[in-house]
């Protein structure tokens, strides 16, 4: 068995093994409570039940992971292009497929262009007449950064390997003026860095 499998059973054996255990401590540390309601055997009923809530929400959280993980994987496959068409012939080769995206896109951004065209500015007549301008050019402020951190699903992520809005949501008193003055940097040009742009 490759090693990566063995961890992975071996990972997924402790957490069941981890929520069994918490779960019959709960059980004996109750009874023993119902048997003598000291404040020591209280105590240790509330530590052991807490015990197998923090347990289960690891259990829960590592199988969140792992259908996310797969959800990623088959989606990955879906979205992988198969073949194109260059020029009336088909194209399946992986070294094809990407030699034809290079020279596509080469011939789009760098063919000869002699002068820029000025922008149609009549598309701007298609928005509404009652339409603020200055507020769509306006920084966003600090409410609107959180409402829009907190208005995405807690459990999703940008990629599996990434961060989910629960951590931001959970941590807003630490990361939320960091986060805030990197969205507000960002509406005033400055380039938003890689390393947050691939938790986005």
């Amino acid at each position: 068995m490759p090693s990566g499998v063995r961890s992975r059973e071996v990972g997924k054996s402790l957490q069941g093994n981890r929520v069994k255990q918490a779960d019959l401590e709960a059980q004996v540390a109750l009874k023993n409570y119902e048997q003598d309601q000291s404040p020591h055997l209280r105590s240790e009923m509330n530590r052991t039940a807490a015990e197998l809530v923090l347990r289960l929400g690891m259990e829960e959280d590592f199988w969140k992971q792992k259908a996310a993980i797969r959800w990623v994987k088959q989606k990955r496959e879906k979205s992988r292009i198969h073949s194109i068409e260059d020029e009336g012939q088909i194209i399946s080769g992986d070294e094809e497929l990407r030699a034809s995206a290079v020279k596509f896109f080469q011939s789009l951004l760098f063919s000869d262009i002699d002068q820029l065209q000025e922008p149609d500015l009549e598309i701007l007549s298609s928005l509404p007449p009652n339409t603020n301008m200055e507020a769509l050019e306006s920084l966003p402020t600090k409410q609107e950064v959180k409402s829009v951190v907190f208005g995405i699903n807690a459990d999703s992520a940008s990629g599996p390997d990434s961060i989910s809005s629960l951590f931001f949501q959970s941590c807003w008193d630490i990361l939320g003026a960091d986060v805030t003055k990197a969205v507000i940097d960002f509406f005033k040009g400055s380039q938003m860095p890689k390393e947050l742009q691939q938790q986005l």
